[in-house]
């Protein structure tokens, strides 16, 4: 289910399922505050914290075999993920290029695709967005999950001056 959009037309949703250097985290208290102006990592003047007096850490997950998906925050953000793609006809990735090390998104995918199956509802259409380097490897990555995968003809650049157009 997209957004409506003013212009009558669905918006497509972003999923973001790494977190990010502007989610600012509380250890302690588990509160989440998303900061686009302000990075937690980096040189800053001074250490944001939490209205429990905590320091913020970064909420981000790296690539890797083995990860740990504890926080309630990420949790939910995979769940609703899940319940997404599964009712989602079109899935597109912008700019991923699906490593071998990235189990989670990985399983996410394939229990995504079970879920539309087991409904009756057709495989996606899957479309990947990626620059000029080693774009048929990564269409062998995600032709692995998904064989109907596809690459976008005309790469990153055109994709995003196509968006663009369309959101003007």
């Amino acid at each position: 289910e997209g957004h409506t959009d003013p212009k009558g037309g669905e918006r497509p949703r972003l999923l973001k399922l790494h977190g990010s250097l502007s989610w600012r985290y509380c250890q302690r208290c588990q509160r989440l505050v998303i900061d686009p102006l302000h990075h937690v990592a980096g040189e800053r003047k001074e250490r944001a914290t939490c209205l429990c007096t905590c320091r913020f850490s970064e909420l981000i997950v790296t690539p890797g075999f083995v990860r740990e998906y504890r926080n309630v925050h990420l949790l939910n953000i995979w769940r609703e993920a899940l319940l997404t793609l599964a009712r989602a006809a079109h899935w597109v990735f912008v700019g991923y290029s699906l490593p071998a090390d990235d189990i989670g998104i990985r399983t996410l995918l394939l229990r995504a695709r079970c879920v539309r199956h087991d409904v009756g509802e057709e495989a996606p259409q899957v479309t990947i967005v990626t620059g000029p380097d080693r774009r048929e490897e990564t269409l062998a990555r995600y032709r692995g999950l998904l064989p109907q995968a596809e690459l976008d003809p005309d790469g990153f650049g055109h994709f995003v001056q196509r968006a663009g157009a369309g959101a003007s």
